[in-house]
């Protein structure tokens, strides 16, 4: 039987993709596991972007993955890329952040990154999440 915390600590961050193609179903459970996060006052500020086309892949690789980011080329490997975004949030969290001068969209896509990683561990898939 499988607990959260073995999940936690089996987890690791893979730079070195063996190119095995990704089934469509299990991003999607990923981003499923992202999308139950808790959020501030359930603003769920967050877009996902499965990019699995080789050709997309290579155009995304080509511009995320250079520059300052080049560090991160081992991720041009990769068979699939899902793409977080940024969205708008609710007013009152909106309002809360402004308060206590707090980006809480920033918090909320982490946790949510975290689940998605922590699904993807779960179904024996490795990750390594970048920004």
């Amino acid at each position: 039987m499988k607990t959260f915390i073995g999940l936690a600590k089996s987890r690791r961050s893979i730079r070195e993709y063996d190119g095995s193609r990704i089934e469509r179903t299990d991003l999607e459970s990923m981003i499923e596991a992202a999308r139950y996060a808790p959020s501030a006052c359930n603003s769920q500020p967050w877009r996902f972007i499965i990019v699995d086309d080789p050709s997309k892949k290579k155009t995304l690789a080509k511009e995320a993955l250079s520059g300052l980011h080049s560090m991160n080329s081992f991720a041009h490997d990769a068979s699939a890329y899902i793409v977080i975004l940024s969205d708008r949030i609710k007013p009152f969290a909106w309002l809360g952040q402004k308060i206590k001068n707090t980006d809480f969209r920033r918090m909320d896509i982490g946790i949510a990154c975290s689940h998605l990683i922590l699904q993807a561990q779960d179904i024996g898939i490795g990750t390594c999440n970048s920004y």
